[in-house]
């Protein structure tokens, strides 16, 4: 089964089906073992048609590490797969709690060596 659970880190999410460029991203969660930010493009060729898919989102480290290959299926002379995978490392997300603590702290040392400075 797969493990799905969010694990703090999120991803820039989009899916075209007709381009090698998502125009517009969203975020999304990453689950399970998803450390990983995936930027996956498939263009399949044949005679003399090209269709061409994007996708972004969450992934694991084996499939980044798995990397863009070509592929000619048997039988077919005039057809050709190619798929490129570039991967970094996902985003950790930060609560607003966490923010607010980070500010609080950076606020009380501000203040602490201001007043140290008098």
């Amino acid at each position: 089964s797969i493990n799905k659970v969010a694990n703090g880190l999120t991803c820039p999410s989009c899916f075209v089906g007709n381009s090698a460029r998502c125009l517009k991203k969203d975020s999304i969660q990453c689950g399970g073992d998803e450390s990983h930010c995936i930027h996956y493009t498939k263009t399949t060729k044949q005679d003399y048609l090209s269709l061409t898919e994007t996708l972004f989102g969450c992934a694991t480290k084996n499939i980044c590490e798995a990397g863009s290959y070509n592929v000619t299926p048997k039988g077919t002379y005039y057809k050709s797969v190619k798929m490129d995978i570039i991967c970094s490392r996902a985003t950790r997300i930060y609560t607003q709690a966490h923010n607010l603590w980070i500010s609080s702290f950076v606020l009380y040392n501000l203040i602490k060596i201001f007043f140290k400075s008098m």
